[in-house]
């Protein structure tokens, strides 16, 4: 369960609360958000997301009567892009305007407040969203996903977590208050983006004693660039002069870029592809690929296959044609920052150090054009893309309303504190409004989320019958002659049962209810014990021999492994021999088929090694433990993987993922589980990610090729869906 103040009663809550060591901190990109917990007396720490992502993708996508969020939206931004909102920072606290409107592939509206809406289809009824409860859909993701990983690193949450964001100093009142009400029942606290990128550094590369240290902090992300100049000491941050700027980032360079091959894709075929909207967006989302390849080798090419009319689209692009394409965005970019320097009443001689951090600064001509500005190297010696976020968990632990405020470093920003003065702009009655309609949408979400379970549990039910049945044939030599005898007397075999159960699944693909799944599953299986009574006893044989066995084992103390003086385990080297143990046995049973056994037996080792003290978890022992972890974490997640249980594949993958990030296998293992879960973009996006640590994996190749099938069959299915919106 997830670490945070209880409600089950006052004196639990009171308990609970008056153990609170933590506070969230959020960076509010317009294409990516990143969360850390930010805890007394440590270092802020970012807080992975299912994909072990230190940034999650502002992505909700409403389809098939169920949100998308997150990584999980990722596949519909081109398969369904009516129905993805994307970039939500871009549209909070803005007016309604057909210009706004325009940028969103999604329907925007005018909201009886003034402000644009967003319409999406969901659950059978239209339905009109703000774009702060667009984002407060994301940031409820991410805080679950917090709160589950806040007890690996003993973190206490307060219910709800104290909160802080950091924003742009140019964002309007409007645009505040809008943040503020999507983080509303997060209590969110408000913080200068440049202030937060200062105080990361500070905190990373702490200033001697008697030092001061004049910095330029520029944050050049998606859509908007800040930047701003401070004063460092040991033990005092000082920001002078702070601005930011719309329309000055990356997606600038992408649309610049987009312009360009759009221009002379028309040259030669008369298409003019702005005029598509899904052609519109492939070629876009092409283009920001190329950007990105160009900034690590010289020369690449826009490629889109049938982009228009079955027309293709090859644009060999070089550094040098990107350079040029894109040079009055670089000049805006050099001229916001001669303006920021002359309006601090300081000179570019005064600078000491320029810290870039935001995923355009990896531009080499970004880079160049900067450095040539300060006529110094750049520094970037903190995290690009979590630096913000990072820097608001310093900032939140700062400020005297949290835990009384942490003294040793002093904040002076007179912008953060305006940005924080800003006060919601939406009444109580339509937050709680909002809320309803979330409630509303979270009903409809797990409705979905159960029909999905039902139909995965009686596909489960098919698979398991059908390998049942081949152990039978192999170690039973009446079974295969009771079954020659059912089809002589026309009565009813597995086959004919199994086959009519899965045409009913694809008729019944659609419009289905909850009601009607568990009726038919019940009825399959009454159907498979009619048809074939002795698979039946088999299964129940094996399990009872399991039950039976699981309960002799729990029977015993969980440390009653042998030890050379018959005692229970003490001694770090003990317990990784009794780990080492579990191991083994876990093993057997797996050979065995006792897949659950071997899950419990692992899950015992893994409990051993846990129970080793900070204080003896030396490098030696550390060495010794981590592959032991990662192996029984991927054991176990190949278990699950035979048991059909994928989500819990998935769970065990990730887990040897954070003991060793390049296990190859743990991304093999990962992508499997995703594949039975029929999430094939991040099935494909880990094995090219253990493609890139062994290129030679012959494994991984095979299951890559059988993922992109599967890709390519979903595409097919959506092809008429295509036609009829964008024909």
């Amino acid at each position: 369960p997830a670490t945070s103040a209880a409600e089950a009663t006052p004196a639990a809550a009171e308990a609970v609360q008056s153990c609170v060591n933590a506070i969230l901190s959020f960076d509010v990109g317009a294409d990516k958000l990143v969360c850390c917990i930010a805890m007394k007396g440590a270092t802020p720490h970012v807080v992975a997301n299912e994909l072990n992502q230190l940034s999650t993708p502002s992505l909700v996508s409403f389809k098939d009567n169920i949100r998308y969020i997150g990584e999980h939206a990722v596949p519909h931004v081109v398969s369904t892009p009516q129905t993805t909102v994307v970039c939500v920072k871009n549209f909070l606290g803005r007016p309604y305007s057909e210009e706004i409107a325009a940028q969103s592939m999604v329907p925007i509206v005018a909201h009886p407040s003034g402000k644009l809406a967003f319409e999406v289809s969901h659950a059978d009824s239209t339905r009109v969203l703000l774009p702060e409860q667009v984002l407060a859909m994301q940031l409820k993701a991410m805080t679950a996903q917090a709160l589950a990983y806040a007890p690996q690193m003993g973190a206490v949450l307060s219910t709800p977590p104290t909160t802080f964001v950091a924003l742009p100093c140019s964002f309007t009142t409007e645009q505040v208050a809008s943040t503020i009400d999507a983080f509303k029942s997060l209590a969110a606290g408000v913080v200068n983006e440049v202030t937060a990128i200062g105080l990361a550094h500070a905190v990373k590369h702490p200033i001697p004693e008697g030092s001061v240290l004049t910095a330029m902090f520029i944050d050049i992300g998606h859509s908007i660039i800040s930047a701003g100049i401070a004063k460092l000491t040991k033990d005092k941050f000082t920001l002078c002069h702070s601005a930011s700027r719309d329309n000055v980032g990356g997606a600038s360079f992408d649309l610049a870029l987009f312009d360009e091959c759009a221009t002379r894709f028309q040259e030669k075929t008369k298409l003019d592809v702005r005029k598509n909207k899904r052609a519109n967006l492939k070629l876009m989302q092409a283009c920001e690929k190329t950007k990105r390849v160009l900034s690590t080798i010289p020369e690449s090419k826009v490629e889109v296959e049938c982009l228009l009319e079955d027309h293709n689209l090859q644009q060999p692009m070089t550094r040098e044609q990107l350079l040029a394409i894109t040079r009055g965005i670089q000049t805006s970019v050099t001229d916001f920052l001669s303006k920021l320097v002359e309006d601090s009443g300081m000179t570019i001689d005064q600078i000491d150090l320029v810290e870039v951090v935001g995923g355009t600064t990896r531009m080499p001509s970004v880079q160049a054009c900067i450095e040539a500005f300060f006529k110094k190297p750049l520094s970037k010696m903190i995290d690009s893309s979590a630096s913000v976020a990072l820097g608001a968990g310093v900032y939140g632990l700062m400020d005297a309303s949290v835990f009384g405020g942490l003294n040793k470093y002093a904040c002076e920003d007179a912008t953060s504190a305006k940005l924080s003065s800003y006060a919601s702009a939406t009444s109580d009655s339509d937050i709680q409004a909002f809320a309803e309609v979330e409630a509303e949408l979270q009903r409809c979400d797990d409705a979905a989320a159960a029909l999905h379970n039902m139909r995965n549990e009686i596909e489960a039910v098919l698979v398991r019958t059908n390998e049942i049945e081949a152990v039978l044939v192999r170690t039973n030599e009446d079974y295969e002659e009771a079954m020659q005898k059912k089809a002589v007397a026309a009565e009813p075999d597995l086959e004919t049962v199994l086959r009519s159960a899965r045409e009913w699944l694809y008729d019944h693909e659609d419009g289905v209810s909850i009601e009607e799944l568990t009726t038919r599953l019940e009825g399959l299986k009454a159907e498979i014990a009619g048809a074939c009574p002795a698979l039946v006893e088999f299964v129940k044989a094996r399990e009872e021999a399991k039950e039976k066995a699981r309960q002799e084992e729990a029977a015993k103390p969980i440390t009653s492994a042998p030890s050379s003086s018959g005692r229970q385990p003490r001694s770090t080297k003990e317990r990784i021999q009794f780990a080492e143990k579990r191991k083994e046995q876990g093993n057997s049973l797996f050979k065995e088929g006792d897949f659950a056994g071997a899950i419990a037996r692992y899950a015992a080792g893994l409990q051993f090694m846990s129970e080793i003290s900070n204080s003896e978890m030396t490098d030696e022992v550390k060495a010794q433990m981590k592959p032991l972890q990662a192996s029984m974490h991927l054991n176990s997640s190949m278990c699950a993987l035979k048991m059909k249980d994928n989500k819990k594949a998935v769970e065990f993958a990730q887990k040897a993922l954070e003991v060793d990030s390049t296990n190859v296998k743990a991304l093999f293992r990962l992508a499997q589980g995703y594949s039975g879960l029929q999430e094939y973009g991040k099935a494909k996006a880990h094995l090219l990610e253990a493609q890139k640590i062994d290129a030679d994996n012959k494994e991984v190749a095979k299951e890559l090729a059988l993922v992109e099938r599967n890709i390519q069959r979903q595409t097919d299915k959506e092809k008429k869906m295509f036609s009829k919106m964008f024909g």
